[in-house]
């Protein structure tokens, strides 16, 4: 694959941007992070411990509701648990997929760049938050 932006004037609204998951988004740190969590979600707080996780803050929550009982605990811990485990396998296919982002921004003045450069950003930052929670772009973005 070849690309090539030859500009014709100093600011445009054009951007070309070729994206390689495993590159861009550092594939090995969000598998080994998945698979980190998997199994931090399994381990039950101790007693008067702070939250370490996002599976710990529900579990408190669910302790101080009229029906709790501890197998809810379990359950919700195991499921989050293959939550993260299938984010780590999905993420595992990115690593022979690429992408493009191609922004058109009307004009080619400063505004148009400035637009085209929050889009890129925006973009990114949207991608990030896709990869953690689904392991995969979901179309959500």
């Amino acid at each position: 694959m070849y690309g090539n932006s030859v500009p014709a004037e100093t600011v445009g609204g054009d951007l070309f941007e070729y994206i390689n998951f495993q590159q861009r988004y550092d594939l090995d740190a969000r598998i080994q992070r998945a698979l980190t969590l998997s199994k931090e979600f399994l381990e039950r707080l101790p007693p008067g411990s702070p939250p370490r996780n996002s599976a710990d803050d529900h579990v408190q929550w669910l302790k101080l509701r009229p029906d709790y009982r501890p197998e809810l605990e379990t359950e919700y811990r195991d499921a989050r648990s293959s939550e993260q485990v299938r984010i780590a396998e999905d993420l595992h296919e990115l690593y022979t997929t690429a992408g493009v982002l191609l922004v058109d921004a009307e004009g080619h003045g400063i505004i148009s760049a400035k637009i085209a450069s929050t889009v890129h950003d925006t973009f990114h930052a949207l991608m990030l938050a896709e990869l953690d929670h689904h392991g995969k772009y979901t179309g959500a973005i």
